[in-house]
């Protein structure tokens, strides 16, 4: 069972480099959308919250999964996926600055 915890763990990662890309590109359409620019930073800044929430959960979702494994299993081996996803959830945490290169990626293109 830890075979499959690591392979949700992985999932999980992709699902994290792959979401910042998809909402950039939401984001992107519905600035390019806007009625103004405040509503546009608006929904522009929305798509990040959606994003971090979603990455999150995701990687949420593996670190628990690997924690109840190894409560079943008894192998404190795979604690290593519940730290890969602490450490991963310390890079998807969501900061004034992540948040401020998101939305000036989105508007400056």
């Amino acid at each position: 069972m830890g075979g499959i915890a690591a392979v949700t763990l992985l999932g999980a990662i992709v699902a994290a480099v792959m979401l910042p890309r998809l909402a950039r590109a939401r984001a992107q359409a519905t600035w390019s959308a806007r009625s103004s620019d405040e509503d546009g930073l608006n929904a522009v800044m929305m798509e990040y919250g959606q994003s971090v929430i979603m990455r999150s959960a995701m990687l949420e979702g593996a670190g628990l999964f690997g924690a109840v494994v190894m409560l079943l299993d008894g192998k404190p081996l795979v604690l290593a996926v519940p730290a890969a996803a602490l450490v991963g959830l310390g890079f998807v945490f969501p900061t004034a600055t992540r948040a401020a290169g998101f939305a000036n990626a989105v508007v400056e293109q």
